[in-house]
């Protein structure tokens, strides 16, 4: 790899956001910790602790022994933050050319490590590059884990086409760090969709994202129907925003909701996913509810400034100012 600028003191800043109920199976990033010191990587490690109780802090302070590594931070948080505040909070700390950010339950294979650098050599050579999308995995685990990790997949895979890639994978995500801050950071207004929101931003910036399918990584992330129904409802309002903002690089024809609705279907699981597909269609609603809903609140604020305090006191100034 380049020898590093004077203003970067190591090659790569790994970044990882937890909440104290994720301190109790940090065995992902201690293993992947592990495989970068094998291959002599130059790297930090930032861990980012929010809702911190005054019980937790012994088991925070025994942190630095489970990684055996040199370099790392752990900054410590009592309430609990949005997930984009968290990790633009690890980035202001980092000092690595490339910002990787990656979640406490995402795996990332041993043979995933040798594409990770190929990757960011390429990056390197390429400066139009400026962030990566690497391969999601399929998870087997229980039927309702399994649909929505298939519709988190579809989700990812479905905005790579010949042209441009139009999203990041939130729970893993390579950027360089000049182009992270030169467009913004991550959205820490707002619950999720941040991926969505920096993708575009680095698209409109002029960046391109590079999509890696060699290297692959794994999203662990247990689900049960309650959960999934909650996310969604998530997902319909920070996607209404997103979509709001972005219209040149996100927008949805009939025939791609009807897609969705399909792809999920699971003969294995007949009624699971026939069930996941009203919840869908339920989404599809609550999103084009919020979205108009936000154009009109968006069009008031521009001709009439001055009911911008009345709006944020009943939508939250967050959404106000996100939509602006």
């Amino acid at each position: 790899m380049k020898a590093l600028k004077k203003q970067y003191r190591h090659q790569l800043s790994v970044i990882v956001p937890l909440l104290t109920r994720d301190l109790s199976h940090l065995s992902h990033i201690i293993n992947f910790t592990t495989y970068l010191e094998k291959e002599k990587i130059n790297f930090e490690l930032i861990l980012v602790i929010n809702g911190l109780k005054s019980l937790d802090l012994a088991s925070i302070n025994k942190l630095e022994n489970k990684f055996k590594i040199k370099n790392i931070k752990i900054l410590k948080f009592k309430e609990n933050l949005i997930i984009g505040k968290a990790r633009n909070i690890g980035a202001t700390k980092a000092t690595g050319k490339f910002l990787l950010f990656m979640d406490a339950d995402v795996e990332v294979p041993s043979e995933s490590i040798s594409p990770l650098l190929q990757a960011i050599e390429l990056m390197e050579k390429k400066a139009n590059y400026a962030a990566l999308l690497p391969q999601p995995l399929k998870l087997l685990g229980n039927k309702w884990s399994f649909l929505d990790n298939k519709e988190d997949r579809r989700s990812y895979l479905s905005r790579i086409t010949k042209k441009k890639i139009k999203i990041l994978f939130g729970p893993f995500s390579l950027i360089k760090a000049n182009c992270f801050f030169q467009v913004g950071k991550w959205e820490d207004r707002v619950i999720c969709a941040e991926d969505r929101d920096l993708a575009a931003k680095l698209l409109k910036a002029g960046y391109s994202i590079l999509y890696y399918p060699q290297l692959k990584v794994l999203h662990k992330n247990p689900s049960n129907l309650k959960r999934i129904i909650q996310r969604k409802i998530f997902h319909a309002h920070a996607n209404a925003i997103v979509y709001l903002k972005y219209p040149e690089i996100y927008n949805k024809k009939i025939s791609d909701w009807i897609k969705m609705y399909i792809s999920i279907f699971d003969r294995r699981y007949l009624i699971a996913s026939t069930t996941y597909i009203f919840v869908l269609i339920f989404y599809t609603a609550v999103f084009y509810f919020l979205l108009f809903r936000l154009r009109l609140i968006r069009r008031i604020l521009i001709l009439f400034p001055q009911s911008r305090k009345l709006i944020e006191f009943w939508i939250g100034k967050n959404y106000v100012e996100a939509i602006l």
